[in-house]
């Protein structure tokens, strides 16, 4: 898994549908066909109650993390290589407690 998508909606469709205002700050958002993580895109936050658009890093940055660099590296985690990296390790043992709750409440 790559983590880039792309950003074709306008932005007014997208105030329409995330129910965001648009009279408050003046973005421009151009079509984005290769958004990548590290870059800035929009996202929707709810501040003071009501929802703002705001541009915020794409990328997962962990909690260990010494700076925030590491959010382009941790994007394609490796099955293959879990053992080795404390992220992957971190993944796979939230996947395994995952895994366990969901045959649990299916067995019962």
């Amino acid at each position: 898994m790559c983590g880039r998508f792309t950003l074709r909606t306008p932005l007014t469709v997208l105030a329409q549908q995330f129910h965001f205002d648009l009279s408050d700050g003046a973005f421009q958002l151009p079509l984005r066909y290769n958004i990548a993580p590290t870059q800035d895109v929009p996202a929707v936050r709810l501040v003071d109650g009501k929802r703002r658009l705001a541009m915020l890093r794409w990328g997962l940055i962990p909690s260990w993390a010494k700076d925030t660099k590491t959010g382009g590296s941790t994007i394609n985690a490796r099955a293959d290589t879990v053992s080795d990296k404390e992220l992957e390790a971190v993944l796979a043992k939230a996947e395994d407690r995952i895994t366990r709750k969901v045959r649990k409440s299916v067995e019962n």
